[in-house]
């Protein structure tokens, strides 16, 4: 993503935009339509600045020899080394050179670039011959718990809530598209130092993709789940290989929102909600929607204890850059208010038929957006 404002053109087939400016939410831009109809996009991490509550611009900027851009929460600079700071503390990441070449929306280094996320940097490795990315970072103080599975790492702040994620994005062919998951495991060197070595899936890829962002709290409680790895918890990975991969198996998706982030839609009448998710795969596959039996826990789902759906209710719509899902029979009532349920499932609508690789709510890159129209 290169602007918010280009994603939510891209959502509303380029119809024109104007903004509703008494919008207070840092999660969600709010446009004024025809006939005093309001939509509203919410994105699964903010995207106003704490401090400035201005609209992000996912741009770099240079300031004499520093060249820095700014996060929802954070700041990130970028010399020889990565730092992203904010008033929990900084880490930085560690790079083998210098810049080679600096634009709005990229830095270029000999084997990496780098691209402006939410609240950190997004980091393409180019390794043709399917070498191992290592990645070493320090942060400024000790974090005594880890989570972590092959998808993702992240340095607790408190026993729900991390201070820094690296999560991988996927293995990339020459076009950009996902074509496998990559592996990522991590050694802790010291109290504040680690490293980590993600490796591509498969020989055909041209690149390693991943993100690496300070925290801010998101919209979606959401975690994977996987036949293959039936004790495994996704609670921080930022994509989904829903469908059947040789690496996971058969994969579904969690999600619901969290209501205490969207309070301004309970007194609106809802007319319709649309998710939309990054299609990160040109062969996406078919998926399907059924809402849960039982409310479920993000952090604690495995695909041994997952919780089955009681009923389908969509099935998914596909565009140029987006997976639609329809929402609206599970969050609206007969009165046409705003339903709080416990959320949804995504899998396949089909067996054995591919997959779809697509975002999730910790996606800070690729950033989910939920379309809410109201009166």
């Amino acid at each position: 993503m290169t602007s918010i404002i280009e994603e939510i053109f891209k959502v509303r087939n380029n119809s024109p935009i104007l903004i509703d400016k008494k919008n207070y939410n840092r999660y969600r831009i709010v446009t004024n339509d025809i006939g005093g109809v309001q939509t509203a996009y919410y994105f699964n991490m903010p995207v106003y600045n704490n401090k400035t509550r201005k609209i992000l611009d996912l741009k770099y900027h240079i300031n004499g020899d520093t060249i820095f851009s700014v996060g929802s929460n954070s700041n990130i600079i970028i010399t020889d080394k990565i730092r992203l700071d904010n008033q929990e503390g900084f880490c930085e990441i560690s790079l083998s050179d210098t810049p080679t070449f600096i634009s709005e929306h990229e830095v270029y280094f000999k084997s990496t670039h780098l691209y402006p996320t939410t609240n950190g940097i997004a980091i393409r490795y180019y390794s043709y011959d399917n070498t191992p990315f290592k990645l070493t970072f320090e942060v400024s103080k000790s974090f005594m718990d880890i989570r972590s599975n092959n998808k993702y790492f992240a340095l607790m702040s408190k026993k729900f809530q991390p201070f820094f994620v690296v999560s991988c994005i996927g293995a990339e062919d020459s076009n950009g598209n996902i074509i496998a998951p990559v592996n990522m495991t991590y050694q802790r060197i010291s109290d504040c130092k680690f490293s980590l070595t993600i490796v591509s899936c498969t020989s055909l890829s041209k690149a390693i993709f991943l993100e690496a962002n300070l925290y801010e709290p998101k919209l979606f409680q959401d975690t994977t789940v996987e036949s293959h790895n039936p004790e495994t918890n996704n609670v921080f990975g930022s994509v989904g290989f829903i469908g059947t991969t040789k690496e996971f198996g058969e994969q579904w998706l969690y999600s619901r929102p969290d209501y205490q982030k969207m309070p301004e839609l309970n007194d609106k009448r809802i007319m319709r909600v649309i998710l939309h998710l990054p299609k990160l795969n040109p062969n996406s596959i078919e998926l399907s929607s059924s809402a849960v039996a039982a409310r479920f826990c993000s952090f604690g789902s495995t695909w041994n204890s997952k919780i089955h759906g009681v009923y389908s209710f969509s099935t998914s719509k596909t565009t140029d850059n987006y997976i639609d899902i329809d929402l609206t029979p599970i969050f609206l009532d007969e009165c046409g208010k705003f339903v709080k349920n416990d959320g949804f499932i995504l899998k396949s609508s089909h067996k054995n038929s591919g997959f779809s690789v697509i975002s999730t709510g910790d996606s800070y890159y690729y950033p989910e957006i939920l379309e809410v129209v109201y009166r």
